[in-house]
């Protein structure tokens, strides 16, 4: 039940989030290997961030959150196929966000967000 509400809530991230890179050919192949992971960044209201993330139990994959280059978070994920994280981003200021999902120093996911009335940047 917890793979199929996943499974849902990533096709429906696809869908509606702009925020994701678009696909690249270095990132169909990272997705063409056995070991693919999924993810998908959902923000909630603009203060809540959702990261669902599907992997291969014992993969390691790294986490992070960046403001203009600076990284204000870094999470290790190893042990998990599938995780589900919040992160409150109510301390930080209103601005524009990267997150991304790291595995093997390949960025494998990178989505932009945004809190506050500021707009996203097309060239970030």
């Amino acid at each position: 039940m917890k793979t199929l509400i996943l499974t849902i809530s990533l096709a429906v991230a696809a869908t509606f989030a702009s925020a994701q890179k678009p696909a690249s050919a270095s990132d169909k192949d990272t997705l063409d290997k056995k070991s693919a992971i999924e993810v998908a960044v959902l923000q909630h209201k603009s203060d809540q961030l959702t990261l669902l993330m599907e992997k291969e139990p014992g993969e390691l994959v790294k986490i992070k959150v960046y403001e203009d280059n600076k990284i204000l978070y870094s999470q290790r994920v190893k042990k998990e196929s599938s995780a589900r994280i919040t992160y409150d981003i109510s301390n930080f200021p209103d601005g524009n966000y990267v997150v991304e999902v790291i595995k093997d120093k390949d960025v494998v996911y990178k989505a932009k967000v945004s809190k506050g009335s500021v707009a996203l940047a097309d060239n970030q």
